[in-house]
């Protein structure tokens, strides 16, 4: 569990700490922080995950080492330029974000611009981390972070990478790629069982297999009627859309995070 998310520079926030006791629900007046935490610990994640590519856990004397990360490819927050990232704009120096899990004592990352397109991230040199601690199983977590659902569109094409379901995803457009999601969870046996059994109990459906074409094909029916007329999943309601959408997302994005998350 994460139990502490600290954020210094980053978007609105000057220094603020935001103590996690359990499961939580954000909720507050608009404009006031929700999404930019959400946004925080998945920047933090993805941050993290780059910067564990390089392989070198041992600071030197000026610190760890930076990795790249590049612009498009930074799927938590969908932004023109990286200096949006900065409270103010204020980017000549980096801004932080830490988040503390169970057992462990907080890692916080630095995030140094370097261009529209690229900044660098890496941990910050505290006395606390070393790198067993960097190396520990526990912060290998995963977020799928998830933008409120937009409209179907009309047609939707094969996307070829899951970097580009990702970037659509983070400019708040998941509409787009619910079909390319369906494609994906329809090859996956256990992930496909799963979807329909919980679409089922939900709401008494049936999800058809995708039919790929030079659109995709994505249809549903009532379960457990004979011959049920099929409806094209653009006819559907917004709650069943938004309930598909998280589904499908929990179980195509990080799949060894999602076990625990389909026993509700």
């Amino acid at each position: 569990m994460i139990r502490l998310v600290t954020l210094k520079g980053f978007k609105r926030f000057t220094d603020t700490t935001f103590p996690i006791p359990g499961h939580v629900v954000l909720a507050g007046p608009n404009n006031t922080g929700k999404t930019t935490l959400l946004q925080a610990i998945a920047a933090w994640e993805l941050g993290f995950r780059k910067w564990r590519e390089i392989g070198d856990f041992n600071p030197r004397r000026n610190g760890y080492q930076w990795a790249d990360l590049e612009r498009l490819a930074f799927s938590a927050v969908a932004v023109r330029s990286f200096e949006m990232l900065w409270q103010n704009r204020q980017r000549n120096a980096p801004f932080e974000v830490g988040v503390q899990v169970d057992g462990l004592p907080p890692v916080t990352l630095e995030f140094r611009f370097q261009a529209d397109g690229l900044m660098q991230v890496r941990p910050r040199n505290d006395a606390a981390l070393n790198a067993l601690v960097l190396q520990d199983p526990k912060l290998r977590f995963h977020t799928t972070f998830i933008p409120a659902m937009s409209g179907l569109s009309r047609e939707e094409r094969r996307l070829a990478d899951a970097e580009a379901i990702d970037d659509l995803l983070a400019q708040g457009r998941p509409g787009e790629v619910l079909r390319n999601l369906l494609v994906i969870a329809h090859k996956d046996d256990q992930a496909w069982r799963a979807l329909n059994e919980t679409i089922g109990r939900l709401f008494d459906y049936e999800l058809l297999p995708p039919q790929s074409g030079a659109v995709l094909i994505c249809e549903y029916c009532h379960r457990g009627v004979a011959n049920a007329p099929r409806f094209d999943i653009a006819s559907a309601g917004s709650g069943f859309l938004q309930v598909l959408l998280l589904l499908t997302l929990l179980l195509t994005q990080h799949r060894d995070a999602a076990a625990e998350a389909w026993r509700f």
